[in-house]
């Protein structure tokens, strides 16, 4: 089974504070994990010694970074549609919350992968996740009726965002799927749901946790393949400033360089898997 990142990076977000307010309020502090696609576990034939999981590694490396101030989020694909996920969420559902929650992660991202798993798995697992206080991002995704219970149980396009409350304040968290990603999705998984273009789903995103009083918003962005760091960036910079985040993590970014012209102050950074 291939992860392409378990960790991304840590990043310090206080850009556009004064000196007298950076003096009063720490930056933010972002731990970011990603494309952890379902390695929660080691079957038992392999030896005691090669049993710790991705998921167990993953919860060491978000733990390195100590303190109240650190923000744990992921950026998707935690579950992916591997079949030990699929097995985890239908017969020990609580445990894997148990193992989400003792990470430290706040929030988690849909990737186009978490997609292609069996929809009631995405639901019974966002669903108990929301419950112990760990919701679950998809901020350009709506639903014809049929597909209903899958938006009921993610912050999807139409509910109010997603805004933590941090040391730094608040942090609006948004999630979004390049549209073409649903053609690699089995029909029976894709049915009943439509997938926005991003950039307009991303300005409203922003927007409204503004309004909700997000001091800083991070936005997850899983292109379609293969996505390039520029097509993120331009993405991005096609919104007027107010619409822009203050953080992007792309997924899955192919193996290309660009040359990129970055305006003096800009607050925005963009990081790629």
């Amino acid at each position: 089974m291939g992860h392409p990142l378990r960790l991304a990076c840590l990043c310090l977000v206080g850009l556009l504070a004064t000196r007298a307010a950076r003096a009063q309020t720490p930056p933010l502090r972002l731990v970011v994990s990603s494309g952890l696609q379902g390695d929660i576990a080691r079957i038992a034939c392999v030896s005691a010694g090669e049993r710790s999981s991705g998921l167990t590694a993953l919860s060491r490396a978000l733990s390195q970074r100590s303190g109240e101030d650190v923000l744990r989020l992921d950026a998707g694909d935690l579950f992916g549609s591997s079949a030990v996920a699929h097995l985890a969420t239908r017969d020990h559902l609580p445990a894997l919350v148990d193992a989400v929650l003792a990470s430290g992660l706040r929030a988690l991202a849909i990737g186009h992968r978490d997609l292609a798993g069996p929809r009631a798995d995405v639901i019974a697992r966002a669903r108990a996740l929301s419950a112990r206080g760990v919701r679950t991002v998809l901020s350009n995704l709506s639903c014809e009726p049929e597909a209903q219970d899958l938006c009921d149980a993610l912050v999807d396009g139409g509910d109010e965002p997603l805004v933590l409350a941090t040391l730094a304040g608040g942090v609006g968290v948004v999630a979004l799927i390049a549209p073409g990603e649903l053609s690699a999705v089995a029909h029976d998984r894709s049915e009943g749901i439509t997938l926005s273009v991003p950039e307009e789903a991303l300005g409203r995103a922003v927007l409204a946790a503004r309004v909700a009083g997000a001091r800083y918003v991070v936005a997850f962005y899983d292109p379609e393949a293969p996505g390039t760091l520029l097509d993120t960036v331009r993405m991005v910079r096609a919104l007027p400033r107010d619409q822009r985040p203050d953080v992007v993590f792309a997924q899955a970014i192919d193996r290309s360089t660009a040359t990129l012209e970055i305006e003096r102050g800009a607050a925005m950074r963009v990081f790629a898997t």
